[in-house]
């Protein structure tokens, strides 16, 4: 699947806030904002899917999983995905044979892409406003 990345950038007044947390207070703001944001973008994935008449039996929108990267002191990187073996060919397609010898002309069925491309600004502001409620929270001004 493509990989994309969404940066907030140029946001001092955040990084001074954050400068006065400690580093696991830190972890947790950043990748409980940065999971709210990809939810934004999961719940659409899941839109499309149903709506294309992609779901059969749920197995794939089941496994979309929202799933920890990395998270360090000014970042948290998450990602949206699936273990399911054939979600790329729903995604993108197939024309040819399989391992099996079997002939497929299966065309794309995309829910991924079109969700974040959808979403994506809808996600960042989610990304924002957590970010902004937990310091609130916190009483971080």
């Amino acid at each position: 699947m493509a990989r994309n990345k969404t940066h907030i950038k140029n946001l001092p007044e955040f990084y001074d806030k954050m400068k006065r947390l400690s580093k696991i207070q830190r972890h947790d703001i950043l990748l409980a904002a940065a999971k709210a944001g990809m939810q934004i973008i999961r719940n659409a994935a899941l839109r499309h899917y149903t709506e294309k008449g992609i779901r059969k039996t749920g197995t794939l929108g089941r496994s979309l999983k929202i799933r920890q990267l990395e998270s360090k002191n000014a970042y948290a990187r998450v990602a949206l995905g699936t273990n399911v073996k054939y979600a790329k060919r729903v995604e993108f397609g197939f024309e040819g044979a399989d391992s099996l010898g079997r002939v497929y002309h299966q065309q794309a069925q995309p829910y991924l892409r079109p969700a974040f491309d959808e979403e994506r600004d809808n996600a960042v502001d989610e990304v924002k406003a957590n970010l902004e409620s937990a310091l609130d929270n916190l009483g971080v001004t």
